[in-house]
């Protein structure tokens, strides 16, 4: 139980460095073993050609039926629980979030967010059939974003939001515009009348985390149908080249019959 426990404290404190070389090689070494040693099995019985076929026909059965699952779901399994992003792509890509952004930023220039433009005018109070919770969770994103070093810390993580608009964008996606104000110094939940003051702006993303685990059923049944079919193919080829070396020996062996 001791060493268990150490190597729970061991991969939750990341001992091994994504970076590092055991981390990098982990991964490949583990495939090599695992279909290698498949492979390399059923190639000493049915040859390189039809082990091949063989086992990635298998390999990618087993993988469509797990992105089934991961995308589809079970029976006490909730849908969604494969991967979360494609090679490249940041681990929230297809997750649903609100973005953050300034008015004078690239994606308010786009057709799709002309309102951002007009405001105030453009925008209004929250109504009453929208969700607090929500809005109050894109006031919070906003606020992080553009107090963090990648805004270069536009607003304080301790400024007030002192008013929040709403609109809805031409793609349907709900926008807010956020004001914040700095706070007093001898009241910090109290906004100063003559202090500096910002207004950003967030639009919310559904995500599309579907999209994926839909990517390796697609993969996963090209390549199941294509080997399979590969197999077939195979098989046919071995069957008659046996059927043609059993009619060239029935012919060789067949003795002439005298007059």
């Amino acid at each position: 139980m001791e060493l268990i426990f150490d190597l729970a404290v061991l991969a939750s404190e990341e001992f091994v460095p994504p970076d590092d070389w055991r981390a990098q090689i982990a991964v490949p070494t583990g495939i090599l073993f695992l279909l290698g040693g498949v492979f390399m099995l059923l190639r000493s019985n049915l040859g390189t050609r039809r082990a091949y076929f063989l086992q990635a026909s298998s390999f990618f059965g087993f993988m469509l039926m797990i992105s089934l699952f991961w995308a589809l779901g079970a029976p006490g399994t909730p849908p969604f629980q494969g991967p979360q992003n494609l090679p490249g792509q940041p681990l929230d890509y297809y997750q649903e979030k609100w973005v953050p952004f300034a008015q004078d930023s690239l994606i308010a220039e786009e057709p799709e967010y002309a309102d951002v433009q007009g405001y105030p005018e453009t925008f209004q109070d929250v109504p009453a059939e929208v969700d607090e919770d929500f809005v109050e969770d894109g006031v919070e994103d906003v606020q992080a974003f553009f107090a963090g070093d990648e805004a270069g810390g536009q607003v304080g993580e301790d400024w007030i939001p002192t008013d929040v608009q709403y609109a809805v964008a031409d793609n349907n996606r709900p926008m807010v515009a956020v004001q914040f104000t700095e706070p007093q110094e001898d009241a910090p939940l109290e906004p100063d009348p003559d202090g500096e003051s910002y207004v950003a702006f967030g639009f919310f993303e559904e995500g599309n985390l579907i999209f994926p685990s839909l990517v390796f059923v697609v993969l996963s049944l090209v390549g199941f149908i294509l080997h399979l079919v590969l197999l077939a193919w195979d098989e046919r080829q071995e069957r008659r080249h046996l059927e043609e070396d059993l009619t060239r020996r029935t012919e060789e062996e067949r003795v002439p019959t005298p007059v």
